[in-house]
């Protein structure tokens, strides 16, 4: 499989770099400078909730790597390398985590070979073997080589797909700690995903486009989605609940950009993934999902609606996931107020989650955020018994305080 992915990229390749080679021989400088960079984010955040499931602390250091060489025809080649590190609340290993009671084999709890099931796009699951273990965590999330020419850029290697890179998910001032598709959660209820990534930083072949009056898009390939990162547990460990395994997983999306002569600024995307199952069981089936999400913005005022459809891969019945989340921001030099609420459903879980956060952030300048936010989390999850299902009610209410300064 991965072969016949290298010798697709052979063939983008070629018709990718063929503008950039009509001007000249192919021909490469052997002088051609390397220009080396790397980077990342430290995040850590600090909250305060009522009750006492919540932790107290949370952080996140994104470290980043490149090097690239421009040829004389003006082709860049390149490779990069990313990890994360980890900690926020011990039950979100990976994102999601334990959500009430549904063991295999009561009431109308998903179950396979006779195992609990995590759902693929929220992560909620309904019993585990063992206790989530907690503490950091830290993984390589991108190592993946690049190709940048004339006409788009090719990557080969463990990236994103075209459907996470081209999503548009709601405005945020929050650098982790948004209730939407945020990277850092204090209280065990988690939150909404509206980000297109089922098939997370698994290897794939990814094409993005230039921008073309506003317009670019994207198409990539993964053979499978095997790769674990410290918030998608795709591959599964010992003590787990079974993971949908997907192969030959193909995305796709669009994205269109524009600054309008009033002033007015619009942002718009569409985007779509599609994967086989990779295992024999009759419960999982060929997954799909697909998002969308607009943005307007005028002066110091943007706002933003994002959405995500997933049937879940579940063939036994309709189990799906959906999402809708909602923002508006509000900059006033280095200040910024913003408005969040967002609302999910998981059937596969039994699970709906809903969320509305309000922050202000001061940017201090040089890369670094401080950010004051109240927020209120409401989770219904399912209580299973040898009578039937029920559904019990979570709440978390509190501040929680960000620092986030670019490395």
């Amino acid at each position: 499989m991965v072969g016949r992915i290298v010798t697709g990229a052979g063939a983008l390749l070629a018709a990718l770099t063929a503008p950039a080679y009509a001007q000249g021989p192919s021909q490469a400088d052997p002088l051609a400078p390397l220009q080396f960079d790397a980077g990342g984010r430290f995040i850590l955040l600090g909250g305060a909730f009522d009750g006492g499931s919540a932790e107290l602390v949370g952080l996140r250091l994104e470290l980043e790597a490149g090097v690239e060489t421009v040829l004389e025809q003006g082709l860049a080649i390149g490779a990069r390398l990313a990890a994360v590190g980890e900690r926020d609340h011990p039950s979100r290993s990976p994102r999601g985590g334990l959500a009430g009671v549904c063991p295999p084999g009561f009431a109308d709890c998903a179950a396979v070979s006779g195992s609990a099931v995590r759902a693929p796009v929220s992560g909620y699951a309904g019993a585990e073997l063992q206790e989530a273990r907690g503490g950091p965590r830290a993984a390589v999330e991108q190592a993946y080589i690049y190709v940048d020419g004339g006409w788009g850029a090719v990557n080969l290697g463990l990236a994103p797909g075209a459907a996470a890179a081209l999503s548009l998910p709601t405005p945020t001032i929050l650098a982790g700690s948004s209730a939407v598709d945020g990277s850092l959660s204090l209280t065990r209820l988690g939150g909404v995903q509206t980000v297109n990534d089922l098939s997370g930083s698994s290897a794939k072949l990814v094409f993005r486009s230039v921008s073309l009056l506003g317009l670019s898009a994207g198409l990539s390939y993964g053979p499978g989605n095997d790769h674990r990162t410290v918030d998608q547990g795709f591959a599964r460990r010992a003590g787990e609940a079974v993971v949908f395994e997907a192969e030959r997983i193909w995305e796709g999306g669009l994205r269109f950009e524009r600054v309008w002569r009033s002033g007015l600024r619009t942002r718009a995307a569409l985007t779509y993934l599609t994967g086989e199952s990779a295992g024999s069981e009759p419960q999982w089936g060929d997954i799909e999902a697909w998002s969308a999400g607009v943005q307007l913005g005028y002066g110091p005022l943007r706002g933003g609606v994002s959405v995500l459809e997933s049937d879940n891969g579940w063939a036994a019945g309709e189990r799906g996931y959906s999402a809708l989340a909602a923002s508006s921001v509000y900059e006033a030099g280095p200040w910024a107020l913003m408005i969040e609420a967002s609302s999910a459903d998981d059937d596969l879980a039994h699970v709906q989650t809903d969320a509305l956060l309000a922050a202000i952030g001061w940017d201090r300048g040089d890369g670094v955020t401080i950010s004051l936010s109240l927020m209120s989390q409401d989770r219904s999850v399912p209580e299973a018994d040898a009578f039937g299902r029920t559904q019990r009610q979570e709440s978390a209410k509190g501040l929680m305080l960000e620092f986030a300064a670019d490395l």
